[in-house]
């Protein structure tokens, strides 16, 4: 931000949440696909969860900005397949182009987001705040706001594909493929948005213990309207894709969902809402499910400094193939601290639900994690992430439930130094463990990687 925030400053708290997802999530590491608990260890993702700034060189045309930027990495994985009895190791190369589009009325876009991402008095930007949560770019995060504060109509466009070589066992390599479109439509007291992301990419997947391609399409209608100054409500669609072309080992499936929210503003600084959800599984192999959701949210901020985002409900799931239905509860929790400049620590919990990953098989994710973040000066920055996941299986058979898939848990330690070597260029070192084995009784199994990526951006 150009005027940097001062202790005590009053601050809009739907503003902050967003600012909140900007400064912090998904900013250095390759995070998890968030279809499936694969995860993804390979330096460069899909970087289309980020904005660019118009701080860096000027491309426009009309109402629209250009931003371009290349990316290259080099790291070595001692076990690619994440295999206890025949681990490989390999040095992966790494090229990724991108292109980002952003137009409309991108500099009140622009103004929102500046303001709480880490500028100093001079313009520049802090390194740990470059990316952006698209989710917060929906209506259903603007329309808690007051309407006087929407931005007018945007639209963000980003293709990112990357090429990936492996110095042995070149049949891991492979081109892949990010496009991400984002666009918001806000008018007097309805804000409408549409969201497409499409993703193609070769992972590992720690539970199938395989790389694998994985192919996500999904598409977003999101809707919402200002009953009152107080009170507000929003409706999302969605359609989500999941395939794996080239292993027969993992189950494929489309989600067809749609949800209604009511949005209160209970406190000046407290947003709480009551969140109904439903849709379908269509599972392959003739295993589709049906799912109810019910649950509230609340969001809570406390100046700049202290945030919390917090959802909490149940999922009453049914299945075709007649096993006995299924309630679960799902959480999820994301606490932000700055307890001083410079300094971010966020702590995040998780539950979720998912139709498949094996034939015949439903399970759930349970999670926590440790998110660090320390800017010593405006050109460097180090991380720490920590988390740890619980993998719970359930075979849909017919018959009583039964633990035919033994559970698994798996945890990631994650360090990354990053430093602004010239204007327009950032280098980043980074060091991944990632481990399995510590309360379940399986296979221990270890992976360490450790790479530098840098990144010429404009």
């Amino acid at each position: 931000m150009k005027n940097k925030l001062k202790r005590g400053e009053r601050i809009n708290p739907s503003t902050v949440f967003l600012a909140a997802s900007t400064l912090l999530v998904h900013a250095t590491f390759a995070q998890p696909v968030a279809l499936t608990n694969g995860v993804s260890n390979l330096a460069i993702t899909n970087q289309a969860a980020r904005l660019k700034l118009p701080k860096s060189l000027s491309l426009t045309y009309g109402a629209f900005d250009f931003h371009p930027s290349l990316k290259t990495a080099i790291l070595y994985d001692d076990n690619i397949q994440f295999s206890k009895r025949n681990p490989k190791s390999a040095v992966i190369s790494q090229v990724a182009p991108e292109i980002q589009v952003v137009g409309g009325d991108r500099q009140s876009l622009y103004k929102n987001i500046e303001r709480y991402t880490g500028w100093d008095q001079n313009g520049s930007m802090s390194l740990w705040t470059l990316r952006l949560d698209l989710d917060k770019l929906t209506p259903s995060w603007w329309v808690i706001m007051p309407a006087e504060e929407w931005p007018g109509k945007f639209l963000l466009l980003d293709y990112n594909p990357r090429w990936q070589n492996f110095s042995q066992h070149t049949g891991n390599n492979s081109v892949d493929q990010f496009l991400t479109f984002n666009a918001v439509l806000p008018m007097s007291k309805f804000v409408v948005g549409f969201q497409q992301i499409y993703t193609d990419q070769k992972e590992v997947f720690l539970e199938a213990r395989t790389r694998s391609e994985v192919r996500q399409v999904k598409s977003q209608l999101d809707a919402g309207y200002r009953l009152s100054d107080k009170l507000s409500a929003d409706s999302v669609w969605t359609r989500e894709e999941n395939a794996y072309p080239d292993t027969g080992s993992l189950v494929g499936y489309t989600e067809w969902k749609g949800s209604l929210s009511l949005n209160l503003q209970a406190l000046p600084k407290l947003y709480v809402s009551f969140v109904s959800a439903g849709g379908m599984d269509q599972v392959e192999y003739d295993q589709n499910q049906q799912f109810v959701q019910l649950g509230g949210r609340a969001r809570y901020s406390l100046t700049e400094l202290f945030e919390v985002d917090a959802s909490l409900g149940g999922e009453y799931r049914q299945f075709d193939t007649r096993h006995a239905a299924v309630l679960n509860p799902y959480f999820n929790l994301n606490a932000v601290y700055k307890p001083w400049d410079r300094v971010s620590l966020r702590l995040g919990a998780k539950r979720q639900s998912y139709a498949a990953l094996y034939q015949k098989s439903y399970y759930t994710s349970t999670g926590v994690f440790l998110d660090l973040r320390q800017s010593f000066t405006e050109r460097f920055s180090l991380q720490g992430y920590l988390d740890y996941d619980y993998i719970d299986y359930m075979n849909t058979q017919n018959g009583p439930a039964s633990k035919s898939l033994v559970p698994g848990d798996y945890y990631t330690l994650k360090i990354s130094a990053n430093y602004s070597l010239l204007k327009h260029m950032t280098s980043r070192l980074f060091y991944q463990f990632i481990g399995s084995g510590i309360s379940v009784n399986q296979d221990v199994i270890r992976d360490n990687q450790v790479g530098l990526q840098l990144t010429l951006d404009f």
